[in-house]
């Protein structure tokens, strides 16, 4: 026997093993990376390719509400066409044919629909009465089950095999119809919606929908509400054409800004003011034929008195997180939403940008003061700074309460708990918005640096000659770098910020007795007069937080005598300072010249008041 032969009995083997192992598999296991995992643990020492290709298969992602997509390794997003031979189609097939738990025959057969050439319609086919054949279960939609009816759906297309597709219908419709799951209705109102399913009247489906939403007010469970209110919305938005969507949308828009502000004063601090924020922002929305009829008017006032009213409180709810961890799961679910599948990564680069709220300056120094207030004798006396190694950072004054009457008291005898609050406040916009978000932005899309660098183009402060370094450092923070983005992006921001000053008349240098010229640090910069014309004065102040500060991270400082350390690399300052640059970076952008205010009313989260 040639040694093509025998390599050729060998892997029928292996792939005969696998076929075992698989098949093997109880239909009670949920997803496929379950099945995966199964999969390897049998492996043993086998040296067969095969196992890895079948395995990253399985574990593979798809975009569910793109009907004209491909597979990715979760990895590195890779298209799988990237990964398969035409050898291992061949033994994809061998394995497809023989594999009975149908999930994964399913998966198999959709994969050589989607890459053997030519393509063969019996794929479809085979992939679509495999699929087709599950049924919806509590404990399996979130696993294989939702990929498959999704992908289940687009089949007949090419299939022409529409009695498949009738009973994935009716298995989604009685699922709707019959399910006490919240959560399960609401991945049936939205597929249904998605997928335009219309073998009931839509005057029913928009009814049901409806009665779910009062009966989730009625229980508090507004998480539930607000999927279902942003799902009626799309169903009347497509009667729009028709002319009648216009002003159910108007009205659902009302109601959904009408139960924010229920759930708002639910609560107390920062969930409570988000709530009122989001109220307000629908309420804003809403066409002034409707605001008389609905009070409107009143309801902002009396949402912009509440905001003022919960503002005082966010710092005091920060304040108990290092003993009762505050419950941050409505706003990670909130930030996820906005950033998932979005029309394309631009979208959702764009969303991710104004996923959190900069920081307020005012309203910062306000929190500070108001502790001292209330704290009285934890700050009447001097206090020092040190890091870990025990070096002094800072000192500060006593600070008597008489002498925060005015307003022109001095910042250097509030920094402390200045600082102190700004840092739980980026913390907690990365633990409940940025970090989150960017999690899910990381496993939908591939972040390719030739993205960044697009962005970085169409930039107007970014000069040509940095682009490439400048993309580099923040393209870092998609691979989870922020230890090479922070040592790139510190330096880059001093340089450029230099440049903006000088181009604004403001010289940087300073001319000795002999001639020669040094520039000044970035610290003297951001003080200058010019500066506070120049900059938003809520982005000025997270600059000196964040590069200068003494008593923060001051990371300009940390970069420039290398004075990071493995944790404080990738901390929380830096992976703020990270996304807050890449937020002035779409900004730009978005307003399309050489802007350096802050966007007074952002895109995706409206600034609190």
């Amino acid at each position: 026997m040639d040694l093509e032969g025998r390599t050729m009995k060998k892997d029928i083997k292996e792939m005969e093993r696998m076929i075992d192992i698989i098949n093997a598999c109880s239909m009670d296991i949920t997803s496929y990376g379950d099945i995966s995992y199964n999969l390897l643990v049998h492996k043993e020492n086998s040296s067969s390719d095969l196992f890895k290709k079948i395995n990253t298969i399985l574990n593979a992602r798809i975009h569910l509400k793109k009907k004209n997509t491909f597979y990715v390794e979760p990895s590195t997003g890779k298209n799988l066409s990237d990964l398969l031979s035409e050898d291992d189609l061949d033994n994809i097939s061998f394995l497809a044919e023989k594999i009975t738990h149908l999930p994964v025959r399913g998966r198999l057969y959709d994969v050589l629909w989607l890459y053997k050439k030519p393509r063969q319609r019996n794929f479809a086919s085979e992939a679509l009465n495999a699929f087709s054949s599950l049924d919806i279960k509590e404990d399996n939609w979130y696993g294989y089950v939702k990929d498959v009816f999704y992908r289940a759906l687009y089949l007949p297309k090419f299939t022409q095999e529409f009695s498949a597709y009738d009973v994935i219908e009716s298995k989604i419709m009685a699922c709707f119809h019959e399910t006490n799951n919240p959560y399960l209705f609401c991945e049936m109102a939205d597929i249904i919606t998605s997928n335009s399913i219309k073998n009931e009247d839509d005057v029913l489906i928009n009814k049901v929908i409806r009665t779910f939403i009062y009966k989730s007010k009625k229980s508090k469970d507004y998480v539930s509400a607000y999927r279902c209110l942003t799902i009626l919305y799309e169903r009347y938005k497509n009667d729009i054409f028709q002319g009648n969507g216009d002003h159910k949308c108007q009205l659902v828009n009302l109601y959904h800004a009408r139960l924010l502000d229920e759930e708002g004063r639910e609560y107390q601090g920062l969930h409570a003011v988000n709530c009122f924020n989001e109220s307000l922002k629908k309420y804003k929305a809403s066409k002034i034929t409707l605001r008389g009829i609905f009070d409107v008017d009143e309801a902002i006032t009396a949402l912009k008195a509440m905001i003022r009213k919960e503002g005082k409180h966010a710092y005091e709810s920060m304040a108990i997180i290092k003993t009762e961890p505050l419950d941050i799961s409505v706003e990670v679910n909130r930030a996820i939403e906005l950033v998932s599948e979005q029309k394309d990564i631009i979208h959702s680069l764009y969303n991710f940008c104004f996923i959190a709220h900069p920081v307020n300056k005012k309203r910062m120094i306000k929190d500070a003061v108001d502790s001292i207030r209330n704290h009285p004798f934890q700050s009447i006396f001097p206090s020092i700074v040190t890091d870990r190694d025990g070096r002094v950072l800072a000192k500060t004054n006593g600070v008597e309460i008489d002498e925060l009457k005015d307003e022109d008291y001095s910042l250097e005898n509030i920094i402390i708990p200045l600082s102190q609050g700004f840092s739980i406040y980026i913390s907690l916009q990365i633990q409940a918005r940025i970090a989150p978000a960017l999690k899910q932005i990381c496993e939908e899309y591939y972040i390719d640096y030739k993205v960044i660098k697009d962005l970085c183009e169409h930039c107007g402060f970014i000069p040509d000659s940095k682009i490439a370094l400048f993309s580099q450092a923040l393209h870092f923070g998609f691979e989870y770098n922020f230890s090479a983005s922070v040592h790139l992006l510190a330096p880059l921001l001093e340089d450029i910020i230099r440049k903006i000053l000088y181009d604004q008349g403001e010289y940087s240098a300073i001319i000795d007795k002999n001639a020669k010229s040094t520039e000044v640090s970035i610290s003297t910069l951001l003080d200058k007069p010019k500066a506070k014309e120049v900059f938003d004065e809520n982005f000025l102040f997270e600059l000196k937080m964040l590069l200068t500060n003494n008593i923060g991270s001051n990371l300009r400082n940390a970069v420039a005598h290398g004075l990071l350390d493995d944790d404080t690399a990738s901390g929380g300052d830096v992976v703020y300072l990270w996304w807050r640059i890449l937020r002035w970076v779409m900004l730009s952008v978005v307003i399309g010249h050489n802007e350096y205010q802050e966007l007074k009313n952002a895109p995706v989260i409206e600034e609190s008041e």
